[in-house]
């Protein structure tokens, strides 16, 4: 039986896809580590690469 993301609804027969106790998938945990990135200062590591 498929089992489904609790947010996003992705079901876990898509490869690579874990859900954890919560029932969230690592693709939806990805996206939600987003918001503490410091992209000023990605930015800037990007400015120095180029």
């Amino acid at each position: 039986m498929l089992t489904y993301c609790a947010n996003c609804v992705m079901p876990d027969s898509k490869p690579d896809l874990q859900l954890d106790a919560h029932g969230v998938c690592n693709a939806c945990r990805a996206y939600e580590d987003r918001k503490v990135v410091d992209w000023g200062a990605r930015y800037q590591d990007l400015l120095t690469v180029l």
